[in-house]
């Protein structure tokens, strides 16, 4: 369904897949409240429409997973978008768990023009998980 993705689409598709890659490969440790502290260089086209969001990801982020990041985003060679693309048509999108909160929160949005966005998970105890 996606043809060809604009560089600032392909940006954020590697900022997304590094933070989640990362999430994935630094343990813990021992208790679940244990805060890491993860440092990433990530290459990007659009430097200049990303590196100003630098510290609102990294602020994201620590609210997200109670962990300190530090993200820097590097210069990639490549065709820079000249600014962020205004939204064909105004949505919601919802970081959907499956848990209660994100059935509240999807009741609440409505369905119209709402976006899920979940994953899938390797872990053995919820993959194996009986419904």
């Amino acid at each position: 369904p996606y043809k060809n993705i604009t560089s600032l689409e392909s940006d954020l598709l590697v900022i997304g897949a590094s933070v989640f890659a990362s999430d994935r490969v630094v343990a813990r440790g021992e208790r679940e409240d244990f805060t890491r502290g993860i440092e990433l260089s990530i290459p990007v086209v659009n430097t200049g429409l990303l590196k100003p969001l630098e510290r609102d990801i990294e602020q994201i982020l620590r609210i997200l997973s109670n962990d300190s990041w530090r993200i820097n985003l590097r210069q990639e060679n490549g065709k820079a978008e000249k600014d962020f693309p205004e939204l064909a048509t105004p949505g919601k999108t919802l970081l959907f768990s499956g848990g209660l909160d994100s059935l509240a929160a999807a009741h609440e949005f409505g369905v119209e023009g709402l976006q899920l966005v979940s994953h899938i998970t390797r872990n053995q105890p919820t993959s194996n998980a009986v419904p």
